[in-house]
């Protein structure tokens, strides 16, 4: 370690993972949002494995715990095959990683609406969990088979603040 000291080394030759955290780092808007997600991924990194007892409880905490962990990488973390991942998914929970990564998704974006009283959707900290626009749409839709403005409009609540401004 002492090489290591005081010294500047591409942290990707050690834990090739710290690539995919770099890029999250790198997308991240805000501070707090950095920090949260260092602080995600030391709390990973000093939490050994074997707390898990199966490889779908890990799946599932890391799903959790990254908003924008493709069942690619997912699979790669865990080091098991996609095909694999999936079928163990589908035998424990009744459904396929990423329809669960979905359906975590979406109770992100509803915690975060009912907890902002002005809806700015380009503003919103999951916005940046989707691709482009086009893609926040037809998944909120294919939740709550309304439009995210149709959705506002309709919650009585949040609705009357969205018209107001």
């Amino acid at each position: 370690m002492s090489e290591f000291t005081n010294k500047a080394c591409d942290g990707m030759t050690i834990k090739p993972e710290l690539g995919f955290l770099y890029e999250q780092l790198e997308m991240a808007p805000l501070e707090i949002t950095k920090i949260d997600l260092l602080n995600q991924y030391f709390t990973r990194a000093l939490v050994p494995s074997c707390l898990y007892t199966t490889p779908v409880d890990h799946a599932v905490r890391l799903i959790n715990e990254n908003r924008t962990l493709s069942i690619q990488k997912l699979a790669l973390k865990l080091g098991l095959s996609e095909r694999y991942l999936e079928a163990q998914f589908k035998n424990e929970l009744g459904l396929s990683p990423k329809k669960y990564s979905m359906i975590v998704r979406f109770k992100r974006i509803e915690q975060c609406l009912t907890s902002t009283e002005n809806v700015k959707w380009g503003k919103m900290d999951f916005a940046l969990e989707f691709y482009d626009q086009n893609h926040f749409i037809k998944n909120f839709k294919r939740f709550t088979g309304h439009t995210p403005s149709d959705y506002l409009m309709n919650n009585l609540e949040m609705g009357r603040s969205y018209m107001v401004k």
